[in-house]
């Protein structure tokens, strides 16, 4: 019931999508007792329009924590964007806010702005509740929070804090103890709050403990601690020893003294010090000072680690166990332990009185220095996911080892952790959290100028840009490769061939041109080789092959990189392998049921090792097949899980990708217009406020665009959307496959409306007739698609069927290379030439100052004849909502507002006979 026994626990309304990623914690130690008049008071305070920013105020061990999160839970329906409840205690420094609720939030940063003012513009539209939780420690960062009342106004602010924070927008709740009994002749004393958690505790360590036989000492003990949670707790932790009377004594003797002996300890620890200092004179010097040593750790730890770094034996263990210094974790055999936070805090202080805080914090350091290096060992051969595991369990003592090495400018240390913390970043998608450890780092060794500080400055910075470049982070910077360049020469003077080779790669991943990269990419599989490096040396295998125009030699290095993973037991790079190899797959042997095999066992790989950027790439090239075959519903599926694993890492680009190839399904498969052209808007919003970069599947949105364009009678807009696509593909991709299954359809609809309509029948004929054979686009989709099934009944009844047969058959005889592709990328030429006689089925009565389409005018015609929307769609083989986005088309067009209307005055225009 304290502050600090209480869990850390994030709050998201579960209907609330897309929901952000979830975070184990341990369960609360206790149930939650009392309170309820207090959380009707701070909700009543939270509901006045006027407080954005309450502190629930007291000093610690008074609950301010559980009440928190009570109050938190019991708003998840008020705030439309989520309630989010944020562990501010493992921070060191105000600075760290900003990231910190920048993770909570799953904000992803970019290098466009400061990461303040993202952090601010992303909260500034949402309603949500954040509870910020224990912001004593921080208070030089209360200067946030004032500037996100400011530029947030549906924020509200729930922190606690053991001293209020001093700003004239704050509402001050002062959070006091729980109820208890005023004598020893009260009734019905289990109904008091106090008094239910002390036997809810002794319940815990003895289990015939009987309220009825020690009832007058509970009351007087309950009393005497006014009712404050945590000394309640370690009261009650006293009854497998001791009897109630007993503890009640022992107490008495400490309570005296309300004050701490220690002259500078703060007066807000005063009290808590008291009943702390009773508990901590129970213990001898060996134990008291295992305690101290233990408490520089974070997190959960080992019987191992607390060996190493305390000194500590299996008898003092359970001496500090039993004695509730220090908690085991019994939901499984782990073996781990904890600390109360405020007992660490207690001990830490303890630690600095004693002078030897350094001397802990660098066997701390050592110890993890060293763990990270065996973990490294075991990630490259046949340990990887246990060892992925282990260190992701004690992250929190690495990321604190980390930052003191940082501190001690200790480059033995930091040289040790490198390579495992950039492989546990990469493989477990945590991007963002390896950027800020490698920047912070790096910042710490910047003033360092011997060669040695400048090599592991170098390193640091290195590993800082494959965080940036492999989790899309940001865009590539031309300084980075000068810096590479540097940092090559470095190695190269060191004789250090593997930080050489790593530098190689990071170089030809910010190359654009493939003969450039590829061989980069050759020098640095050559000296991974002769290190006989097998980890890497598949590794490179696979990068080569991923740069390779020759997809049957691409398939035979997956292959050999896949065989090297399976035997040194690399699962997260077999995965990726395996991945690659079913896109080769395609090209080479347009074999989709072994495709689908490799790609449902990478899939399998990275989900046990719990690598999101993988499961994304593979749900986005399962997805690219289901469309290409027209298994529209299955891509819409793996689309949507593609999408929410984008979400969940916050990699801004992905989302805006899935976006658009869900847009382009709810087109093509759905005809609904209205949803795609939303999707669309949504994405390119997301690239005007998060990112710069431009998404990977740009050329799907611009597809979707120019159909929607089309729709719309908007030849303006057409004309446009397919002069970006012609300018995206040819920046981007340079095989005529690329151009022949995103450019080709969106030409056969730029010609319709431009009135070439033999050349658009020669466009369609061509995609109809593709043959099924390797390196040759599946078009499945294109010949279901249900606009251009109608297009065609439009365009046979337009030229009649022997000039539609006849454009038909020279269609089938162009050339994809010679022919196709200059048409549909050169749009000068591809709009030059219209037909002698454009059929007036296809032209909109121009009498209206946008004149209404073909189809629009179908549409009118079947109003008039008295048609519902229902017999509309049925007719034309739509769907009920395509036909309401033609009639709103039309109503708009001829500035009515009913169908009758609109009848009336197509027939003033003629547009009726």
């Amino acid at each position: 019931m304290s502050d600090q026994y209480a869990p850390p626990m994030r709050f998201v309304d579960a209907r609330q999508r897309p929901k952000p990623a979830t975070f184990l914690h341990s369960p609360a130690s206790t149930s939650f007792v009392g309170r309820t008049h207090e959380i009707a008071q701070i909700q009543h305070h939270l509901d006045d329009p006027t407080c954005h920013l309450l502190t629930l105020v007291g000093p610690g061990g008074m609950g301010k924590t559980r009440l928190a999160q009570e109050v938190a839970a019991s708003c998840l329906d008020i705030y439309a964007n989520g309630v989010y409840f944020i562990p501010l205690q493992p921070l060191t420094s105000p600075e760290l806010i900003v990231t910190t609720l920048a993770e909570s939030l799953n904000i992803q940063f970019d290098s466009s702005a400061e990461p303040a003012e993202q952090l601010l513009g992303y909260l500034q539209n949402l309603s949500a509740l954040l509870v910020l939780d224990n912001f004593e420690h921080l208070l030089g960062g209360v200067a946030l929070l004032s500037q996100i009342i400011a530029r947030a106004p549906s924020i509200k602010l729930l922190v606690t804090s053991r001293e209020r924070l001093s700003l004239r927008d704050e509402w001050v709740f002062d959070v006091g103890g729980l109820t208890f009994p005023g004598d020893e002749h009260t009734q019905n004393i289990e109904l008091y709050s106090a008094v239910q958690l002390f036997v809810q505790n002794a319940h815990r360590v003895r289990s015939d403990f009987s309220l009825a036989a020690e009832s007058a000492a509970v009351i007087r003990l309950c009393a005497l601690l006014e009712g404050m949670p945590l000394a309640v707790e370690l009261a009650s932790s006293w009854v497998r020893t001791l009897s109630c009377a007993d503890i009640l004594k022992q107490l008495e003797g400490g309570l005296a003294i309300l004050e701490s002996t220690y002259v500078d300890m703060p007066t807000r620890h005063r009290s808590m010090y008291a009943a702390l200092e009773h508990s901590w004179t129970r213990l001898n010097e060996a134990e008291q000072a295992v305690f101290m040593r233990l408490s520089v750790f974070r997190g959960g730890f080992t019987f191992e680690a607390m060996a190493a770094v305390a000194a500590a034996t299996p008898r003092i263990v359970a001496v500090l166990v039993d004695q509730s210094w220090l908690r085991r974790d019994r939901r499984d055999d782990s073996g781990r332990y904890d600390i109360h936070e405020l007992l660490r805090q207690y001990g830490e202080e303890k630690l600095a009185l004693f002078g030897t805080i350094d001397q802990v914090r660098d066997a701390h350091l050592d110890y993890y220095a060293e763990f990270m290096h065996q973990r490294e060992k075991e990630i490259k051969f046949r340990g990887q996911l246990p060892a992925l595991i282990e260190i992701d369990i004690d992250f929190e003592n690495i990321r604190a080892a980390w930052s003191w090495a940082t501190q001690r400018q200790s480059l033995r240390a930091i040289d040790k952790m490198i390579d495992a913390l950039t492989s546990f970043c990469e493989m477990k998608g945590r991007f963002f959290q390896g950027e800020e450890l490698f920047r912070f780092a790096s910042a710490g060794f910047a003033s360092l100028d011997s060669q040695e500080a400048r090599f592991v400055y170098g390193r640091l910075r290195m590993r800082r840009i494959s965080q940036i470049t492999s989790g899309v982070i940001g865009n590539a910077d031309e300084d980075y490769k000068v810096e590479i360049e540097a940092q090559i020469q470095r190695a190269q003077n060191l004789g250090d061939d593997a930080e050489t080779a790593f530098c190689y790669l990071m170089l030809s991943l910010l190359t654009q041109d493939r003969l450039p990269r590829l061989e980069l990419m050759e020098r640095a599989f050559i000296l991974y080789a002769a290190r006989d490096d097998q980890f890497s040396i598949a590794n490179m295998l696979s990068w080569i092959a991923d740069s390779q125009l020759d997809k049957f030699f691409a398939c035979a290095l997956l292959s050999r990189a896949a065989e090297l993973q399976r035997e040194i037991g690399d699962k997260s790079g077999l995965g990726w392998s395996l991945y690659n190899l079913a896109v080769a797959i395609m090209f080479t042997e347009r074999n989709s049921k072994r495709a689908a095999l490799l790609s449902d066992e990478s899939v399998a790989i990275h989900y046990e090792c719990g690598n999101r950027t993988g499961l994304y790439r593979n749900f986005d090239q399962k997805s690219l097949r289901s469309l290409a075959a027209a298994e529209f519903e299955q891509s819409r599926l793996e689309a949507a899980e593609a999408l929410q694993y984008a979400i969940d890492m916050n990699v801004v680009p992905w989302q805006q990708s899935m976006l658009a190839r869900l847009a382009l399904l709810q087109i093509v498969a759905e005809e609904n217009y209205a949803v795609g052209k939303r999707m669309i808007a949504e994405a390119l919003a997301l690239t005007t406020a998060h990112s710069p970069r431009i998404p990977e599947n740009f050329a799907e949105m611009a597809l979707g665009s120019v159909i929607i364009a089309y729709i719309a009678g908007d030849l303006h807009s057409l004309r446009r959307e397919y002069q970006q696509l012609i300018s995206y593909v040819s920046q981007i991709w340079h095989a005529a496959v690329a151009y022949i299954n995103l450019l080709t359809p969106a030409a056969i609809l730029l010609l319709i409306a431009a009135g070439n309509l033999r050349a658009a029948v020669q466009l369609i004929a061509r995609l109809s007739t593709l043959p099924d054979a390797p390196f040759i686009p599946i078009m499945t989709w294109f010949e279901k698609w249900k606009l251009m099934q109608h297009l065609q009944a439009d365009l046979d009844r337009a030229l009649g069927t022997e000039a539609y047969a006849d454009a038909w058959e020279r269609g089938k005889a162009l050339d994809l290379q010679r022919d196709v592709k200059p048409l549909v990328s050169d749009y000068a030429r591809l709009i030059a030439h219209k037909d002698e006689a454009t059929p007036a089925a296809l032209t909109p009565n121009q009498a209206l100052p946008d004149p209404l389409t073909n189809r629009e005018l179908e549409v009118l015609h079947l109003i008039a004849a008295g048609l519902s929307n229902h017999d509309i769609a049925k007719q034309l083989i739509l769907s009920v909502g395509t036909v309401k986005w033609y009639v709103n088309a039309i109503l708009s067009k001829m500035n009515v507002s009913s169908r009758t209307q609109a009848v009336h005055r197509a027939r003033e225009l003629k547009l009726l006979l």
